[in-house]
């Protein structure tokens, strides 16, 4: 739990699936409390408003974290004033950018997490 406005934060199966493909499972708890200290910073800065950096992954409310000594990125879905759930975690040495895989299923995890969360 974030804050006083009930916050939580949630990690998918799909996000559990990249952590041991990227051969992060032996830090996973590490990498989530990174993760978690990282958001919990931004929105302590940012109390009055909750709202998301402006730059994202090209998908609605989704967006983008630097964890693991930037070497790694997670993709979350957040929305103003509601739970927080980690997508995936790719390493950037091996990606750039998403791929148009990548971006389907993080779509399909979007309309889920909607259908389900609001």
């Amino acid at each position: 739990m974030l804050d006083n406005e009930l916050t939580e934060i949630y990690y998918t199966q799909s996000f559990e699936k990249s952590i041991k493909k990227n051969h992060l499972a032996r830090d996973e708890e590490q990498v989530k409390q990174e993760f978690e200290n990282k958001i919990i910073d931004y929105l302590s800065q940012r109390p009055d408003t909750r709202i998301f950096p402006k730059s994202g992954a090209g998908i609605g409310h989704v967006w983008k974290i630097r964890v693991v000594e930037n070497d790694y990125r997670i993709i979350y879905y957040a929305k103003k004033g509601q739970d927080i759930f980690a997508l995936i975690i790719f390493a950037k040495a091996s990606e750039e950018n998403l791929s148009s895989d990548e971006k389907k299923l993080i779509k399909k995890l979007v309309e889920r997490i909607e259908q389900n969360h609001e």
